[in-house]
């Protein structure tokens, strides 16, 4: 777990996170539930499962770059990323994503 995201744990979830296109502005969906789970306890990344409130699909099949946020606490946000040829699918309202890092957003 990089040292920015400030613990190091095999799994957490939450309820709040989002989807965007921010090269456009905008919400492509938001999350009513996720978590983040380490495959293997050494691994460095995790693997995001993730159901949607809401999902617009059309705009979530535009080629634009999309932006994954998840909100741990009041004052914690983190940005989600993945290395080029990672998993993500998304199955109705079901999102899966492997190989996920995590960088803390200043909330500030």
């Amino acid at each position: 777990m990089p040292d920015d995201v400030g613990f190091s744990i095999n799994k957490v979830s939450g309820t709040d996170g989002s989807v965007r296109l921010p090269d456009v502005g905008v919400l492509v969906g938001w999350f009513s539930t996720w978590s983040l789970s380490k495959k293997n306890p050494l691994d460095s990344t995790y693997v995001l499962k993730a159901t949607f409130g809401h999902v617009n699909e059309t705009l979530w099949n535009q080629d634009y770059r999309k932006e994954f946020t998840v909100k741990l606490s009041k004052d914690k946000v983190y940005s989600l990323a993945q290395p080029d040829g990672a998993k993500v699918e998304l199955n109705g309202n079901q999102l899966t994503m492997e190989q996920v890092s995590l960088t803390a957003i200043d909330n500030g």
